[in-house]
């Protein structure tokens, strides 16, 4: 399911009233195409949890792998750029943005590769004050980016729990299943608007630094 807009009308599952993305398991209803993805993304996050080596060096062809991994057995363009543009539409008080037009993704993301994920990967923060600084920006800089169709968000969460388990903290808990679930959601997103739009990354460093606490607390529970 994606909740962007995009130019192109097309590309929708026939049945689900444009509501779900073309998948090659035929499914229409949102709510089972959110289960599977949300099943198929633990399964493979507990396997790179495990291959992720403390010299491991974050690259495109790293993350393209991660998300090929993840979708290859839902939809078609699993592991491939994105072809369409997409905007995140204006909501709660969040200014609309447009992500990299998809004829600069290739481009784009071969210097984030060089200039971001080369710079601070291997991960090795001392503190989880600088590590709330490393994963701010490499989030920011990827979701900028947004290089695929569908879950750029869930693979930017995902690179930076491989990145505070690469430096050897517990990764990040965002806290979006938690009670306050929808709070600390409309937070990350407001941080993360002012970090796209303003290259700002101070608020979304503290949401970071919020959910390393959180993770550090869960991990010790």
């Amino acid at each position: 399911m994606s909740r962007y807009r995009a130019n192109e009308q097309d590309e929708f599952q026939s049945g689900s009233r444009g509501r779900v993305l073309k998948n090659l398991l035929g499914i229409t209803s949102v709510r089972a195409i959110q289960r599977i993805e949300y099943e198929a993304l633990e399964r493979s996050r507990k396997a790179y949890f495990n291959k992720i080596e403390l010299t491991t060096v974050f690259t495109t062809d790293l993350i393209t792998e991660m998300h090929r991994d993840w979708l290859g057995e839902i939809y078609p363009f699993a592991g491939t750029f994105r072809i369409v543009d997409v905007i995140a539409p204006a909501q709660g008080g969040v200014p609309e943005f447009r992500f990299s037009h998809a004829g600069y993704i290739p481009s784009n993301m071969a210097t984030f590769s060089t200039e971001v994920l080369g710079r601070i990967t291997p991960c090795r923060a001392t503190g989880t004050s600088e590590l709330s600084d490393m994963l701010a920006e490499a989030h920011a800089e990827f979701i900028a980016i947004h290089p695929f169709r569908e879950g750029n968000g869930r693979v930017g969460r995902w690179i930076t729990q491989l990145m505070a388990l690469q430096a050897g903290f517990p990764p990040p808990d965002h806290g979006f299943s938690d009670r306050n679930g929808p709070q600390l959601r409309r937070e990350y997103y407001r941080a993360m608007s002012v970090a796209l739009n303003r290259k700002d990354y101070k608020l979304l460093t503290s949401h970071f630094q919020q959910a390393l606490d959180r993770g550090e607390r869960s991990y010790r529970a």
